[in-house]
């Protein structure tokens, strides 16, 4: 705590400067001064206190405190205002006719100081204020957490041409990954066991033909294409990861029909 709050009698300068007419202008305006900063310092240890919730003078007693600092000085500030604009003061120098000296009308007594987060004046109301009604400490909020690091461009380029792996269809039906129907050299292909059959017969007559005739190559490679990536969608992998699945029946097809 910042400030040591002393919530004694003694803390309040009840005595401090007379309050005869003739009082020193001088001792009002240091006497003030002196006042504003205890009690701003009050208010300070009373804000910190509040919102820490561990509190060294119990927060009642600072209330209090507090409010007899703002009376006094409110009293001593009509003092040196009453001074300054020549007015008699409050407190008559001479007693009653009836004997007793006639005591100064005290001034209206202030409320609690009920600080507002964010503000450091007081705000003094008629009445004790009920303490189920003063602010609440506040409970303490967790740490935010430090931000992920940012990852390295390298980093973003290789997980951007990695695939995003697709679910297999199911059904024994096959289509283009559009959906449009398949077709293979003219013929409708309806199921998956149809296209894996001819993608075999084609990649296979396509090895053949390119060693034999490497010029009508182009056209098989056409259609084997077409269907390794209708496959691929299928069974929802990439058209190489197909290829590279069916590498071994094409190999026993062309060994079966070219030798």
């Amino acid at each position: 705590m910042a400030f040591t709050f002393d919530a004694t009698p003694a803390a309040v300068p009840t005595q401090a400067v007379p309050t005869q007419a003739n009082a020193d202008p001088a001792k009002l305006r240091d006497e003030i001064h002196r006042l504003q900063q205890r009690l701003l310092r009050a208010r300070e240890s009373y804000d910190q206190d509040l919102f820490s919730g561990d509190a060294e003078v119990p927060l009642d007693e600072q209330l209090k405190t507090i409010s007899a600092y703002t009376a006094r000085l409110e009293d001593l500030t009509a003092q040196l205002q009453q001074h300054e604009s020549g007015a008699p003061s409050a407190v008559p120098t001479q007693p009653s006719p009836g004997g007793a000296p006639e005591r100064a009308p005290e001034p209206p007594a202030s409320g609690p100081y009920v600080p507002t987060q964010g503000a450091g004046t007081a705000a003094p109301t008629g009445a004790q204020q009920d303490p189920a009604q003063l602010p609440q400490p506040r409970h303490a909020q967790p740490a935010a957490s430090a931000p992920a690091p940012a990852p390295a461009p390298a980093q973003v380029a290789a997980q951007a041409q990695v695939p995003t792996p697709r679910q297999p269809i199911p059904g024994p039906g096959i289509t283009n990954p559009d959906g449009s129907p398949l077709v293979s050299d003219g013929t409708l292909v309806r199921t998956e066991e149809q296209a894996i059959g001819e993608y075999i017969r084609f990649a296979a007559e396509q090895r053949w033909v390119a060693s034999t005739r490497p010029g009508q190559a182009g056209g098989y490679a056409a259609v084997c294409d077409l269907l390794l990536a209708a496959l691929a969608h299928k069974h929802g992998v990439t058209s190489d990861e197909e290829r590279a699945s069916l590498v071994r029946h094409v190999d026993a097809r062309y060994r079966r029909d070219y030798g």
